[in-house]
């Protein structure tokens, strides 16, 4: 579920897809609640709604959190 990049904890999310040969995946709703940093590359449907908390720093680069 987490992956280590320079000791931080990396939280991969692709809601269309549940395994992948290079990446360990993490449910969205699970990576949500526990990331610091949450950054948004495709507009999935799965995002849309989500709440996130307000300390969340959140980089949106699709227009999810409009």
């Amino acid at each position: 579920v987490i992956q280590d990049f320079r000791g931080e904890e990396l939280y991969i999310v692709e809601p269309n897809v549940e395994v992948h040969s290079v990446f360990k995946l993490t449910n969205y709703q699970s990576a949500a609640q526990n990331a610091d940093i949450i950054v948004f590359l495709v507009s999935h449907k799965q995002f849309k709604n989500l709440r996130l908390a307000k300390d969340k720093l959140v980089l949106d680069f699709c227009g999810v959190a409009n």
